[in-house]
């Protein structure tokens, strides 16, 4: 009879043990809220120096900046994946933008690029010390704000331009609107209002606005910049038939329940489709889901924040993080509570960040980064955001051009393409004299890039031996061939995808070398189109005496492995340059193509 009953008397004790001495684990929470201040972190690292600004979160983890000139990229689960040490020093802006390439400003008038894997892909010196975080244009150029400058260089740190800001407001960020123009601040008001300038993306001032008031907080939306402003309202300020206007304006007292609003309000868009944004308005503060597109307020629920302390908000693939001095909680879109959690008050944190897989990572002046489990997450963790696909700024183009024919002859002279090769020749300092002409040469570019992929692809030959007249393209290769190679000195995110079309569907010789040429040049293959063009013609297009079109592809296959750093360009180059191995190529090939292997190998390590 005691054999039977000692497992009931086992689970009972046990029970008692857990009601007695409950665990802090976030795992084990028993209250709703869970407070950091009594929990164990699930992991620790000690920094050689406080964190500088918000750590970046990235597809592997997240990067800190910290003092002692040290940039580190974690995993959530706080391994290092890469550190590296800038004798320069680093500043406290640090940003991410297409290809998982990210912006670190060294010293206060450099700044570099570097891949995921750490290396740096280049430093650009600017002749201004930085005052924020570079940001990336819809096309790939960077933008680098100063206090009385704005600049421009390319995906090779090469300078564009440079438009003098009389004392631009450094508390406000630089922001992209809606249309594709740059929003800057200025100290100078009108009435105590706000006054801004919109520049376009070649460095020409078009508008000057002035606000409804002062400017407290602007946000970059997918409709437009999200502001709000000192007397506690917040509006859409967008583009719209090309001038800037006032799309709609909430005031203080329609957002916000609390009676200890004191006009303490933030904006964000957060990770939410687009056409809505979240408003949180006093102490604590009322949530409002609101629709971008005309200013209702959708929904709103209440929260413990302080809506005037915000140190963070974001999407994580559990759900909306926000986050203030003492408290961080997760909601669904309508406010559900995911999880809630508060900070010590004796010992508070400087930043903070959310991972998708249910982690708090806090930073304190203490040189400590504490990761916590504020969340159990099953299963694996979707992208909390979408790789944003870049895009021309065609809306800023001179005019509507027309691509060469054979009755106006061709559209680019050979004087522009000289004009357009010292425009974007590396070596161009800031104070050249050389013409900005960039709305035409790119605007020319695209329009010529599409007639000769409708005239020349392979699908078309059979019409064109049935016409009476000549196709303009097809005709004239030195010309085509001049255009793939222009295009190439841009620098920006835009031909990669033209470059792969020309690789899968054109099939003369020369046209194909000059493409892979300009695939190497170019180099930056975020969505992974010019090596599949690559893998695609060496597969296919290719004899095995074609020497000199596969050592071109071997090193372009190698350049774009090195600058992009990403295992899986490492795998694919690797796989394309093993097909040159076989007994069927020239030992001369194999070897070209053996050697490439061991430097790609030597990039993966």
């Amino acid at each position: 009879m005691k054999k039977k009953f000692k497992p009931f008397i086992f689970l009972t004790l046990l029970y008692f043990c857990f009601a007695i001495f409950p665990f802090h684990s976030q795992d084990f929470a028993i209250s709703n809220q869970l407070n950091l201040g009594t929990m164990l972190p699930n992991w620790v690292y000690v920094l050689g120096g406080n964190v500088l600004c918000q750590p970046l979160k990235t597809s592997q983890g997240f990067c800190v900046v910290s003092e002692g000139k040290v940039l580190t990229s974690f995993s959530e689960e706080g391994s290092i994946i890469w550190q590296r040490v800038f004798p320069q020093g680093l500043q406290p802006y640090i940003s991410q933008g297409f290809g998982e390439m990210i912006f670190a400003v060294t010293r206060k008038t450099q700044f570099q690029m570097i891949n995921c894997t750490g290396t740096t892909l280049f430093q650009t010196e600017t002749d201004f010390p930085i005052t924020q975080k570079i940001i990336q244009g819809k096309d790939g150029r960077l933008f680098a704000a100063g206090s009385d400058c704005i600049a421009c260089y390319d995906l090779k740190g090469n300078f564009r331009w440079k438009t003098p800001i009389h004392k631009r407001n450094t508390d406000l960020d630089l922001v992209e609107l809606n249309d594709g123009s740059l929003l800057v601040f200025l100290e100078k008001t009108q009435d105590d209002k706000t006054i801004g300038l919109r520049v376009n993306p070649f460095g020409k001032i078009i508008e000057q606005i002035v606000f409804a008031a002062k400017v407290i907080q602007a946000a970059e939306g997918t409709e437009g910049v999200l502001m709000t402003f000192a007397d506690g309202s917040a509006g859409l300020c967008c583009v719209e038939n090309g001038t800037a206007v006032s799309k709609w304006a909430l005031k203080q007292e329609k957002i916000s329940r609390s009676s200890q609003s004191s006009n303490k309000i933030y904006i964000t868009q957060a990770g939410l489709p687009e056409g809505k944004c979240f408003i949180l308005s006093g102490s604590p503060s009322t949530v409002n889901v609101v629709n971008t597109f005309d200013g209702s307020i959708i929904s709103s629920f209440e929260s413990r924040l302080d809506s005037g302390k915000i140190i963070y908000s974001g999407y994580t693939s559990l759900g909306y993080v926000f986050i203030d001095n003492l408290n961080a909680m997760c909601t669904t879109q309508n406010g559900d509570l995911i999880w809630d959690a508060k900070f010590s008050k004796k010992k508070p944190f400087s930043y903070v960040l959310p991972s998708d897989t249910g982690y708090l990572v806090c930073c304190g002046t203490d040189w400590v980064i504490q990761s916590y489990r504020v969340k159990q997450f099953l299963g694996k963790a979707e992208p909390s955001s979408k790789p944003e696909q870049p895009s021309s700024y065609s809306d800023f183009y001179s005019e509507i051009l027309y691509p060469s024919n054979n009755v106006t002859g061709r559209l680019i002279s050979q004087e522009t393409f000289q004009n357009m090769k010292e425009y974007y020749s590396p070596l161009r300092e800031s104070d050249s004299t050389v013409q900005n002409q960039e709305e035409f040469y790119l605007s020319a570019l695209e329009t010529e890039f599409q007639a000769m992929t409708d005239e020349l692809k392979d699908d078309n030959i059979a019409l064109h031996q049935y016409s009476t007249e000549e196709t303009y393209f097809r005709h004239n290769i030195p010309y085509v061939r001049q255009l793939i190679e222009h295009s190439s000195l841009t620098g920006f995110s835009l031909f990669q995808k033209k470059y792969a079309y020309v690789l899968k569907n054109f099939s003369d010789k020369s046209l194909l070398l000059a493409t892979i040429i300009a695939c190497k040049e170019t180099a930056f293959d975020p969505f992974n189109d010019m090596m599949d063009a690559l893998d695609f013609i060496v597969q296919t297009r290719y004899s095995v005496t074609d020497e000199i079109l596969l050592k071109a592809c071997c090193d372009a296959v190698y350049e774009i492995c090195r600058y992009m750093g990403r295992p899986a360009f490492f795998s694919q180059g690797k796989k394309i340059i093993s097909a040159m191995l076989y007994p069927k190529y020239s030992p001369q090939i194999r070897n070209y193509a053996r050697q490439t292997m061991g430097k790609i190998s030597k990039l993966s390590l």
